[in-house]
């Protein structure tokens, strides 16, 4: 029975109505729980939060649909461009790392000669057996590459396992490359065939390009290179007329004007790069593709006038 006095009075009171009793006031409910305050950190997960996490979840689903609508694309592509069997492996031209090394300096030096505004008093000459012996150095590409030169014409031969793409197992990319030049028409083209048969894609080479090139040289001795497109394709897709009608300089934007750069750094980098490549062509007569080389001669006439005008400046 109870003892609280209080509760005793009412009900030995004939006078009270029991109902009027506040016994919870009384004796408090254990099990009743504090209300909740939404956003507190005991209580239920804010608005804001669900929506990120809605965001983050929407995010992802798109996410891995993209990667594996790629994924579909890519080996879609692969099994279009490549064949099940390789072709037989290509000769291997073995060098030394010594040998490579003069390769290599004797490049390296040309072109720091050109870049000084110096005459290097040799052409530079660089061979075939040269080149495939850097590709015989490549674990990837020895046996499955090789270079060709002929008169005006550099052509690329590969059987290249694809195991890295989407759906690359156990096959290869087979073709060819060539880059023709004729020197008295100043045309040059550049041609990739596959062995893959890809009729039910397109028809025609993976990619032709048919190109017009025209040497300006200026007062100064300096020279420019253009060269705009004649013609051209990539994946059966013809370049619109429009565009080659428009005699658009491909080489227009190869060093870019970098003064309206906001990083003066980035700025000052990309000005000495683009001296430099601009000395390297200045400071080449010509580009000779013989039967088994590439050779080039530099240009005597505009060093010795580069030469003359320092001197003219100094004195």
């Amino acid at each position: 029975m109870s003892s609280d006095p209080q509760l005793y009075k009412k009900l030995i009171d004939d006078d009270t109505d029991l109902e009027s009793v506040d016994v919870e006031a009384i004796y408090p409910s254990k099990n009743k729980k504090d209300p909740v305050i939404l956003g507190s950190s005991g209580g239920r997960v804010p608005c804001w939060c669900k929506c990120v996490l809605i965001t983050l979840a929407l995010t992802t689903i798109v996410f891995m649909v993209g990667s594996m609508s790629m994924y579909v694309i890519m080996k879609g592509v692969v099994q279009h461009l490549t064949v099940t069997t390789p072709h037989e492996k290509f000769p291997v031209v073995d060098m030394t790392e010594a040998e490579l090394a003069v390769v290599q300096d004797r490049v390296v030096s040309f072109v720091d000669q050109l870049r000084a505004g110096q005459t290097p008093k040799e052409p530079l000459v660089v061979t075939q057996d040269e080149i495939n012996g850097f590709l015989g150095h490549s674990d990837y590409l020895r046996g499955n590459m090789m270079v060709t030169i002929a008169e005006n014409k550099i052509q690329e031969d590969y059987s290249l396992p694809v195991w890295m793409l989407p759906g690359g197992q156990d096959r290869y990319f087979v073709g060819e490359d060539h880059v023709s030049v004729d020197p008295a028409k100043h045309t040059l083209e550049v041609e990739m065939h596959t062995e893959a048969k890809h009729s039910d894609w397109f028809d025609g080479p993976l990619l032709l390009a048919q190109m017009s090139y025209v040497v300006q040289n200026h007062k100064d001795g300096s020279m420019m290179l253009e060269l705009y497109l004649e013609h051209g394709t990539f994946f059966g897709q013809a370049v619109p007329e429009d565009f080659i009608a428009q005699r658009k300089n491909l080489l227009e934007d190869f060093c870019n004007d970098s003064s309206s750069s906001s990083d003066s750094s980035s700025s000052s980098s990309d000005d000495e790069d683009c001296k430099e490549v601009q000395a390297v062509v200045n400071g080449i007569e010509r580009v000779a593709v013989e039967p088994g080389k590439i050779t080039i001669y530099p240009r005597l006439a505009y060093n010795l006038k580069k030469v003359r005008g320092l001197e003219s400046s100094i004195h």
